[in-house]
């Protein structure tokens, strides 16, 4: 009788333990916490436009993948697939839509299909940029909320088109909104056009990721407490689903002129990095929103128009400050500004930038 008490007893208090030890890994009845993502130290996501590619073949899309492959990268977004003038040019084949009196038309480049088929070969992913308007920039357009609504419905129509081919590929990461919005404008002009689109995407059943990438204005930059009161009322009033990417440009770029001293290039970091905090902290007022960094890899020459590879140092240092906020690191973009074929005219930094940067990747691979 002793024994069976004995290992009645046992039995119990091992129960007890093990039940225990699985309450305390597992916060008692909660699901097992989310591990945080790491964050990346360097970028893994860069921009490429289509007018860039439209014309390349099989072999330059594969000799790309590899230059980008050497520089880390594993994902690439297509800016656009429309740009917006006195018509629009598609980079897809599509059935014309006229919208506002604007016909679209091929422009007999397939870009869609091609990098999305470059990218299946290549072990890349690929997010696709919807529709650009020159108008955009115009200030009284930017007030337009009929106008804006008209460029959602394009989106829309063009989502439809494009999920025909973008779902037979298997690169297909989800969508990038062209439009970019800055810090002058107005948030809820801008939440209503982005939440006709995400409403579109919910109404389809599409769960794939929405990118935006907005930036600050290199001269109309604005405070601190202005921008975050900004871009926190646009976050807010924006439905952006669990999983969506707010990835906004570090706005470096135009801030930087290629001669700059040390000085300058240091104001220019701290204007940076003040550019990130705000918009992370921006970002952090919505659970489920993901944080990257969209760090621009140009400087200005002459003027804000004429724009060149940035030199290596500073776009180390740009890393760094991504690297304390975000979960990945965006460029705008390497595959522009950084290999030397691709640019279209005569960075001087260009030609040695990617072998100098793939050999400090190799180096601090080592180091680790």
């Amino acid at each position: 009788m002793r024994k069976l008490i004995t290992t009645i007893f046992l039995l119990t208090l091992i129960f007890t333990l093990s039940v225990g030890m699985v309450a305390c890994n597992n916060g008692g009845d909660d699901p097992d916490p989310e591990v945080p993502e790491e964050k990346a130290y360097y970028p893994t996501i860069d921009f490429i436009q289509p007018w860039l590619i439209e014309s390349w073949d099989e072999n330059r899309y594969d000799e790309h993948f590899n230059v980008l492959k050497e520089a880390g990268y594993d994902t690439v977004i297509l800016q656009y697939t429309r740009s917006g003038g006195a018509n629009y040019s598609s980079f897809y084949y599509s059935s014309d839509i006229e919208i506002d009196g604007k016909t679209h038309y091929y422009n007999g480049y397939n870009v869609v299909e091609n990098i999305l088929s470059s990218a299946d070969d290549n072990g890349f992913k690929v997010f696709i940029g919807l529709s650009t308007e020159d108008e955009w920039w115009a200030v009284d357009k930017m007030s337009n909320l009929e106008w804006m609504l008209s460029l959602a419905d394009i989106d829309n129509r063009m989502i439809d088109e494009l999920s025909v081919i973008c779902g037979e590929h298997q690169s297909f990461a989800g969508w990038y909104w062209a439009y970019e919005v800055y810090n002058v404008g107005d948030a809820d002009k801008w939440a209503q056009m982005l939440n006709k689109t995400i409403a579109h995407l919910n109404e389809i059943g599409d769960t794939k990721p929405l990118m935006v990438s907005p930036f600050r204005h290199w001269i109309l930059k604005g405070t601190y407490s202005a921008n975050f009161d900004l871009f926190s009322e646009f976050i807010e009033k924006t439905n952006f689903r669990a999983g969506d990417i707010f990835a906004p440009q570090d706005s470096i770029g135009k801030r930087c002129k290629v001669t700059a001293d040390e000085d300058a290039v240091e104001s220019a970091l701290e204007y940076c990095e003040d550019t990130v905090k705000c918009f992370a902290d921006a970002a952090a007022t919505k659970p489920g929103l993901v944080f990257y960094v969209n760090c621009e890899l140009f400087s200005y020459k002459k003027d804000a128009n004429d724009l060149w590879c940035a030199d290596l140092d500073r776009c180390l240092r740009q890393f760094e400050i991504a690297h304390e906020y975000a979960t990945k690191i965006v460029t705008f973009a390497y595959s522009h500004y950084c290999i030397d074929e691709n640019v279209g005219n005569p960075n001087e930094n260009s030609a040695s930038f990617h072998q100098n940067y793939v050999a400090h990747l190799n180096e601090q691979n080592q180091k680790n």
